[in-house]
């Protein structure tokens, strides 16, 4: 019985422990996951700029699209994929290494590469 629970136990564990493994690039290190990795840290780190700004531009492109003569399931998409298109733009080109990024998250260096 104390061989099952032992077995049940690494089950649990032991892909978890793979799992960050990977996931800091120790097993992996130039592998599909390291990609998936670094894109979630950037969405991570730019959330919270995306957050700040989403109302305004989600305000402005509604006012845009108010005249046009289109369904909303048309216009909301375009909307969604507007504000955030442009809030993902001004983070990379206005925030990240600016001083508002290291007031918002930590100071960045751009990688030379």
């Amino acid at each position: 019985m104390k061989q099952i629970a032992q077995n049940r136990g690494q089950r649990i564990v032991l892909p978890f422990v793979a799992g960050v493994g990977i996931g800091h690039g120790e097993l992996l290190p130039n592998g599909p996951l390291v990609v998936f990795v670094l894109t979630l840290r950037y969405f991570t780190d730019a959330s919270y700029w995306v957050y700040l700004s989403n109302m305004p531009l989600v305000m402005l492109w509604h006012v845009m699209l108010a005249p046009l003569d289109m369904s909303i399931y048309v216009k909301f998409p375009i909307s969604l994929l507007g504000a955030f298109g442009m809030s993902m733009l001004t983070y990379e080109y206005m925030v990240r290494y600016t001083w508002m990024g290291a007031v918002l998250n930590k100071r960045r260096v751009r990688n030379p590469t």
